[in-house]
């Protein structure tokens, strides 16, 4: 998508991204659409088809659901 940053050694898979910076070393593997976000090193977005989420949040996170 447009305006997307993405660092080095990044694996982005059927995914839309706008307006988002990826630091690097990342995976990203959803259908969702990931819009106005920064992933940092060494993160993963993977799909899951479970009616719920795991997260692993570090300090000072802030998510929006």
């Amino acid at each position: 998508g447009p305006h997307v940053s993405i660092g080095d050694n990044c694996h982005i898979k059927n995914s839309h991204l706008e307006k988002s910076a990826l630091v690097g070393d990342c995976m990203i593997e959803s259908d969702k659409r990931i819009k106005n976000s920064l992933i940092g090193k060494n993160a993963k977005i993977l799909k899951s088809n479970a009616n719920e989420q795991r997260l692993y949040l570090g300090e000072s996170s802030q998510l929006h659901l």
